[in-house]
């Protein structure tokens, strides 16, 4: 045969498996125009399918037990050109061992799988062959490749295949602790492979993780092909086969003994999916006789991925909830109709695109279009409409339809409205499409909320409190502080001041405060509230989105007024929490914040090194240009300049800036911590004319945005005060630097790292004015404070030291 005629045969054998059994020869004879030849292959391989009988699994046998009772060590037997090495795994097929072919042609490893020397019947090895030709036209990056065959010289067929020396694909999941999405895309992969499978007429049957290994380069390899069979009906014969799958991961119909289809295969990929999500399988068949795994497979209906865990997930309800029951169910017709509609609906839950298994809704159609459409500022007004939709429409479905039927749609109608603002084609203040800005549609919003729901106040309250989140977020304090107050006075009134609404702003209304520096206010509120915050959050009354970022907020807030201890506490609590719940944007801020915690004790190394993988992971792990990256980029430039790598923290800050100007207004105040730590770093490169033109800028937003009391505008001022000595104006520079540390004095511990640094700095600037008496003790304060707080060596104690050095050399 041609390639072009055995691919004509397997494609009528597709066609002709799926017609009634009576149909199938007058469909053949008219489809093979007379080729005689192609229409008896076909019948061969529809009568191979039919044959309860499967030649590769049914005829293997454990060679080990063979080989034990001879003399002949098993290091010495040999199969063809290959020569067994050692044993390295038993299953379906039988023994499969490690074997190297080196016969002076090319040296290479195999995995070898040795038939039953019984079948050295003609017809047997005939049909052996051609389905090892089945086998062998498996080419595919996914799919551990039939590198030879043949048999040996006792009559023994055997097959050579590729070797993978990886871990099964739970295992490698579990140890290199991968996200729900790394995982999912490690599963379309497999999809892949098993769709390319059946497109050549290959169902598995026994697809499992411990047959799909993944090697070190991340690419997972599908092991053990079979062709299809069908089971006999009877109990007896279902037994006796049931060791050729795993029930764990067998369809029902394979436990039933059903016609086995590629459905199947479905099946089983949808069990390894909830165990990849969830850490458990759909049912459990551990320590159950036969008749109850059979009652099990058929009447007993998994619970959702999201419902499975100890601790419930949220990131799996919806898309993964529905995904994951869809391939689980019971009907192989209804399960997805094909390996490749699975794959396309785990890639469009990661693509935030609407997925088959869900019910396609204007909600959660809107929620999908402005949830992929996020990250782009030319139409970051999507960014509020995701908001509205999600949380708007859930309010809509949730408390308000529970209060009153009418209101819903007021909300509805809203929502609709808000949306036609932000889309293409249409637009509001006259602009259009990709000209739209969120500062827009928030705006456009605001003035909206009176007007359209002037009858409905719990609402309105609401939506401001979501709209004042939104122009924080963009650095519009005002605009955040106007819409927020509203909201926390309307709700107040409404709901009381223990209500969960109010709550929740009041929650906002302290990350406004901890924006603008007003750390006093925000830590009270903090304090006052987070017991109750945290106990509606574990009471699932308020979401995870939001509970989480305020979290890690309030141990920041800690951080800046020099509670460290107490921030690091809170940080491992919210690192746990966020990693429970998959929102690995908290994780990933947790985290930071526990870095900046290792910079403010002088461990660089251990910071230098944490931060630089933690901006490769993001590199791949989020889309171009997340705020995210931003924020790590920024943190590793600071630890790159204490590091003394100038040119390298040049490089990150800068980036980091890109993408904070990408993504934020003007205001955004995080930006103004880049550009203070770009004046630091040319500081230091003696480039103060550039020094001095970024610091000034960013104490004018410091002033504007935040004032005196922001942890870094003292910070600044000691940048300043150090430029303008080293450009000459050392009298500036005292009072600019005395004014520097009355606010250490005022808002840190006296021992504090940033008291101690800005008395260090000066006192440098007393020691180049000859001032000695008035440098010695701030010079020498400066050296004590840092070795207290300084858990390692470093360019910190090491520029005080130097300082005390001068002094005592001027004495």
């Amino acid at each position: 045969m041609t390639p072009g005629e055995w691919q004509r045969i397997k494609d009528l054998f597709a066609e002709a498996i799926e017609k009634p059994a009576d149909a199938r020869e007058d469909f053949l004879k008219d489809a093979c125009d007379g080729r005689s030849d192609i229409y008896d292959e076909v019948v061969s391989l529809i009568a191979a399918s039919a044959d309860p009988e499967n030649l590769i699994e049914n005829n293997s046998y454990d060679l080990a037990s063979k080989i034990v009772a001879q003399e002949t060590p098993i290091t010495e037997q040999h199969f063809g050109r290959y020569k067994i090495i050692r044993e390295i795994g038993s299953g379906g097929m039988g023994t499969v061992f490690l074997a190297e072919r080196n016969d002076g042609e090319f040296v290479m490893q195999v995995a070898l799988k040795i038939v039953r020397q019984s079948v050295a019947d003609r017809e047997i090895i005939e049909r052996f062959r051609r389905e090892r030709q089945i086998l062998a036209d498996l080419q595919h990056p996914n799919v551990a490749a039939l590198h030879d065959g043949g048999v040996s010289e006792k009559g023994e067929p055997f097959l050579a295949m590729e070797f993978i020396d990886g871990e099964p694909l739970i295992e490698y999941a579990n140890t290199h602790n991968l996200s729900v999405d790394d995982r999912i895309r490690l599963l379309i992969k497999v999809c892949s492979a098993v769709a390319f499978a059946h497109r050549n007429l290959i169902v598995h049957r026994d697809i499992k993780p411990s047959n799909i290994l993944v090697g070190a380069d991340g690419e997972p390899k599908l092991l053990d092909f079979g062709l299809a069979k069908s089971f006999d009906s009877k109990d007896s014969v279902i037994q006796t086969t049931l060791r050729a799958f795993t029930p764990a991961y067998a369809s029902p119909e394979q436990i039933t003994g059903g016609n086995i289809t590629t459905a199947s295969d479905i099946y089983s990929i949808g069990v390894i999916l909830y165990e990849l999500l969830t850490g458990s399988k759909p049912l459990q068949f551990e320590d159950k006789s036969f008749e109850e795994i059979v009652q099990t497979a058929i009447a007993t209906s998994p619970r959702p991925p999201s419902e499975a865990l100890n601790t419930e997930n949220r990131k799996l309800r919806g898309d993964l909830d529905n995904i994951a029951l869809m391939a689980l169910r019971k009907e192989p017709g209804r399960r997805y109709r094909s390996i490749e509609d699975l794959a396309d609906d785990l890639q469009n839950h990661l693509d935030d695109r609407p997925v088959a298994a869900r019910a396609s809704t204007f909600a959660y159609r809107t929620s999908k279009f402005v949830a992929r459409n996020k990250i782009a500022v030319a139409a970051s007004a999507l960014v509020l409409v995701s908001l509205l939709a999600g949380i708007g429409v859930s309010l809509w479905q949730a408390e308000i339809a529970k209060r009153q039927s009418a209101r819903s749609e007021t909300v509805n109608q809203f929502l609709q409205k808000m949306l036609l603002t932000a889309i293409p084609e249409t637009g509001a203040n006259g602009k259009r499409g990709r000209e739209l800005t969120i500062i827009d549609v928030l705006d456009e919003v605001e003035r909206s909320l009176d007007n359209d729901l002037s009858t409905e106040p719990e609402v309105r309250a609401e939506l401001r409190q979501i709209i004042g989140d939104a122009y924080l977020s963009q650095g519009r304090y005002d605009d955040a502080e106007r819409n927020l107050e509203h909201a926390f006075s309307d709700q107040t009134t409404i709901f009381g001041s223990n209500s969960r609404e109010t709550l929740k702003t009041e929650m906002s209304l302290a990350s406004l405060y901890f924006a603008r520096a007003n750390y006093d206010k925000a830590l009270d509120m903090f304090d006052r509230r987070y017991t109750s915050f945290k106990n509606e959050f574990q009471n699932k009354r308020i979401e995870p989105e939001f509970f989480l970022p305020k979290q890690v907020e309030f141990a920041t807030i800690c951080r800046a007024v020099g509670q460290s201890e107490r921030a690091e506490s809170l940080l491992h609590e919210a690192i746990v929490d966020a990693t429970t719940f998959g929102n690995d944007h908290s994780t990933s801020a947790a985290k930071t914040i526990l870095t900046l915690l290792l910079l403010d004790q002088g461990r660089f190394a251990e910071a230098r090194s944490y931060q630089s993988d933690l901006v490769t992971k993001l590199r791949t792990s989020l889309p171009t240009g997340d705020p995210a990256l931003a924020a790590a980029l920024t943190l590793l430039g600071s630890i790159q300049m204490e590091n003394g790598s100038l040119k390298d923290a040049e490089s990150s800050l800068k980036e980091g800036e890109t993408v904070y100007r990408h993504n934020y207004g003007p205001e955004y105040l995080p930006l103004y911590d880049n550009l203070r730590l770009q004046a630091q770093t040319a500081y230091l490169a003696r480039d103060y004319a550039t020094a001095q033109r970024l610091i000034d800028s960013v104490l004018t937003a410091y002033q504007k945005n935040a004032g005196p009391k922001y942890i870094s505008f003292a910070t600044a001022l000691t940048i300043k005060g150090l430029v303008a000595n080293k450009t000459g104006n050392s009298a500036d520079a005292e009072n600019i630097l005395n004014e520097a540390l009355k606010l250490r004095l005022e808002n840190l511990p006296p021992d504090h790292f940033m008291t101690a640094l800005t008395k260090g700095a000066l006192g440098e600037v007393l020691l180049d004015q000859k001032k000695y008496a008035e440098a010695g003790p701030l010079v020498r304060e400066s050296l004590e404070g840092l070795i207290k707080s300084q858990k390692s060596e470093n360019n910190r104690l090491a520029a005080a030291r130097q300082r005390l050095a001068r002094l005592d050399a001027s004495q």
